[in-house]
């Protein structure tokens, strides 16, 4: 068989395989044990975007019951011990450099 029906079978080969449906990704789990280390992990949100400031920012309230996270509409607190979150700054009225945080003065 020359090389130009070669592709030819291949392609009708591969146009006939059935389509199959592709499963819906899972929930994430709210909460879970690590299995290398042992220690419950609890997700604080299900929004897309959301996140956690990086490491060396302090992003806890002087109280140690909120936590400050950045999400697709400004920045949010999570009340740890309800896990609510809270809009408190809207997108584009802040500047987050090295570790602080820096908001407009109200007009």
């Amino acid at each position: 068989m020359n090389r130009v029906w070669k592709s030819v079978v291949v392609s009708l080969a591969l146009t006939s395989l059935p389509i199959l449906p592709v499963p819906a990704a899972e929930e994430p789990l709210a909460e879970w044990i690590e299995p290398a280390t042992g220690h419950r992990v609890i997700r604080l949100s299900r929004e897309p975007g959301n996140a956690s400031l990086y490491f060396h920012q302090n992003s806890y309230t002087a109280e140690g019951d909120k936590l400050l996270i950045t999400t697709p509409g400004g920045f949010s607190t999570v009340n740890l011990k309800a896990r609510a979150i809270e809009a408190v700054v809207p997108p584009a009225r802040c500047l987050v450099t090295g570790t602080s945080l820096t908001l407009p003065k109200e007009r």
